[in-house]
């Protein structure tokens, strides 16, 4: 079940999480995967940036 945590207009967060480009800004729906890589990082060493890399496409496959 999804639910709002924030309302208001997020358009400019969007753009800038998308790189800067206006097609995120402009999207009706947008889904920014995050992770923090520290505990990662030091967990996995260089290999848990390629692991939370394959983490999200596997969740982005299913949605």
């Amino acid at each position: 079940m999804l639910e709002s945590l924030k309302l208001g207009n997020f358009r400019a967060q969007a753009g800038h999480l998308g790189l800067d480009q206006e097609l995120a800004a402009d999207a009706a729906v947008d889904i920014f995967f995050l992770a923090d890589l520290r505990p990662i990082l030091q967990r996995f060493g260089n290999r848990g940036y390629r692991a939370v890399q394959l983490e999200a496409g596997v969740i982005g496959g299913k949605l």
